[in-house]
């Protein structure tokens, strides 16, 4: 994160079988604003990394659309364990978000459920489908 930045609020902590977290994020500190003061970050504990944040570009989306809202974020945790894929590797992130920019109307297209391994989410249904 950039100097100054601070996590001020945690919420929805989740960690899978290999220990990664998964959280979402009240931000402040220098050039944060309403407009960008939600994130949810992912990693082992001394690692752990943004993976979206609002005012990023939203992630398959045209250029221009924007992540405005970050909602519900969660993990499948392992299969071998109880809801563990593996021991050997992550589960996979679901996340909702709302996104604004060119082609998007508000309260008819501008929600996404993305769904997939940490680095590669896929909009799995959006709000007008």
């Amino acid at each position: 994160m950039p100097e100054g930045v601070i996590f001020s609020y945690l919420a929805g902590g989740q960690i899978d079988c290999l220990g990664n977290v998964l959280f979402k994020s009240w931000l402040t500190g220098p050039g944060v604003t309403t407009a960008n003061d939600w994130a949810i970050f992912y990693g082992q504990p001394g690692s752990i990394r943004k993976l979206i944040q609002e005012g990023d570009p939203a992630p398959c989306m045209p250029a221009g659309v924007i992540v405005s809202s970050l909602y519900y974020a969660g993990e499948r945790l392992s299969e071998t364990a109880p809801g563990c894929v593996s021991d050997d590797e992550p589960g996979w992130i679901s996340l909702t978000i709302d996104i604004s920019g060119p082609g998007v109307t508000p309260g008819f297209n501008d929600r996404i459920f993305y769904a997939g391994p940490p680095d590669d989410l896929q909009p799995v249904l959006r709000g007008g489908d």
